[in-house]
């Protein structure tokens, strides 16, 4: 798991040389998990598309589930707009990016303890 560690922080990217959120979850559920899931762009003119709608849409891959496993999706969500997603690995520890750490890493969720959660699986 430790390819997905320090990856570069790059909008609208889908790969090792820099991702978004749904980037990275791109590249972890292709290389490690060897699931081939969509390569969605999610930004269009800067603005973020609601990453529920594309996991909604798209029921064939992903289904929601009440309670996560290792590896599920992690969507977090504020007043109905989808912030951010990463991959749940514990209750309190998840593999994300965001342009505020920067680089891939393997953090706590306390950033998003205000938000609804929700979780997907492939």
């Amino acid at each position: 798991m430790y390819e997905f560690l320090n990856i570069p922080y790059k909008p609208a990217g889908r790969d090792y040389s820099g991702c978004d959120c749904y980037g990275l979850v791109y590249l972890f559920y292709r290389d490690f998990l060897h699931k081939d899931i969509k390569k969605f762009d999610i930004y269009d003119d800067c603005k973020i598309i609601q990453i529920s709608n594309i996991l909604n849409t798209h029921k064939k891959e992903f289904f929601r589930v009440t309670n996560p496993h290792n590896f599920d999706i992690i969507l977090f969500r504020r007043k109905k707009f989808d912030l951010h997603v990463g991959i749940f690995l514990t209750k309190s520890k998840m593999l994300h990016i965001s342009e505020s750490i920067k680089f891939s890493a393997i953090t706590g969720m306390q950033e998003y303890k205000n938000c609804e959660r929700e979780y997907y699986r492939c």
